[in-house]
């Protein structure tokens, strides 16, 4: 299966970890956009985010950073997660 955004692979991954709250997020951030094939467009991201950012705080308006950024246990979960499927292989 081809995924329009690849940004979709790290949705998923969230999925599989238990974290809907960033799959969503991710999803919507890459939504709010509306850029197609947001991955490869580099200059359009950017300027999307020097756009809606704000000068005094690393976040950019409408996305729920926190979510997309998870706590201390993503990256663990994440990488638990791979590891599980090595071993599957």
């Amino acid at each position: 299966m081809s995924l329009k955004y690849p940004y979709e692979e790290f949705a998923l991954a969230y999925e599989r970890i238990g974290k809907q709250d960033a799959a969503i997020a991710i999803r919507n951030a890459v939504a709010a956009m509306g850029i197609e094939n947001a991955e490869h467009s580099i200059d359009e991201r950017r300027a999307y985010i020097e756009r809606n950012g704000n000068d005094h705080n690393p976040s950019v308006a409408g996305w729920d950073d926190d979510a997309i950024l998870g706590d201390e246990t993503v990256m663990t979960s994440l990488a638990d997660w791979i590891r599980s499927q090595k071993q599957r292989a």
